[in-house]
């Protein structure tokens, strides 16, 4: 059973006590959509998975949920999609003086003596149906409290200027910031957000030493910003390589404290 919650522009929102994943459930409420916009948010997961199949621990004071995005946009249009979302996320929490950061590409994270520490994570998958997409959006976040078996995890609470919000209003919040960020993406793209997910980043342009593994490969380089794609762009002995999707495994000299 699920509680219904009202967020405008959404054709449903549902939030369970507890579920094997938000994004499980979420698959399985396409049909409900009708071309329109979910919401898939649940208090407790038993199975939750993130990127590359990671188990996705959920602590007391964690949120968990999917959004469900409707969109003609054609696949090759998603590129950088997931940190429009990191962008959607760090103004909603702005509104709390949050200082969160983005790493690239899906994470939520603060940085303290040069370490990341991560807050939250986001997966993105793509569903078809018939001549259309479903974006199925996932996001976990510590809210006030991160779990003691991950290490390098944080709360959101230890970034936040003001009090953290309450689970609902968190939700609230995040909701509209997507739904917005969700128009504005097919609009214009990733290229509406690139400004705002550099000034963000936990990454500092010409001097963070970054590791990233690109599949069976890994490449070490000098972060030299993001393309209008969400590309990752590295200086790697004199040449800039682009990075189109990978998994950052080391940063060093990071941006100490993002800016609100």
């Amino acid at each position: 059973m699920y509680k219904s919650l009202s967020f405008s522009g959404y054709a449903f929102a549902r939030d369970y006590d507890e579920v094997s994943s938000t994004m499980d459930v979420a698959r399985e409420s396409i049909s409900s959509l009708n071309g329109g916009h979910g919401v898939v948010a649940s208090v407790r997961q038993t199975a939750g998975r993130g990127r590359q199949g990671r188990a996705w621990s959920s602590p007391e004071g964690a949120l968990m949920v999917t959004f469900l995005f409707s969109t003609p946009m054609p696949v090759h249009a998603f590129g950088g999609y997931s940190l429009a979302v990191g962008v959607a996320l760090t103004r909603a929490f702005a509104r709390y003086g949050a200082a969160v950061q983005l790493k690239w590409p899906n994470d939520l994270v603060t940085v303290r003596d040069d370490r990341i520490q991560k807050i939250g994570g986001i997966l993105i998958e793509v569903q078809d149906v018939g001549a259309t997409r479903v974006l199925l959006v996932g996001i976990g976040i510590n809210l006030t409290s991160a779990p003691d078996e991950v290490e390098g995890a944080a709360a959101l609470e230890s970034v936040c200027a003001e009090n953290v919000p309450l689970r609902e209003e968190a939700l609230a919040y995040i909701a509209g910031a997507l739904s917005e960020s969700h128009a504005t993406f097919e609009q214009g793209g990733f290229a509406k957000f690139r400004a705002h997910w550099e000034q963000a980043s936990a990454y500092e342009k010409g001097r963070t030493e970054l590791i990233v593994e690109i599949g069976e490969r890994t490449v070490s380089g000098i972060y030299d910003g993001v393309n209008d794609s969400g590309a990752l762009l590295l200086m790697v002995d004199g040449r800039r390589e682009v990075v189109h999707s990978g998994h950052t495994v080391s940063a060093r000299s990071l941006r100490d404290g993002a800016v609100l």
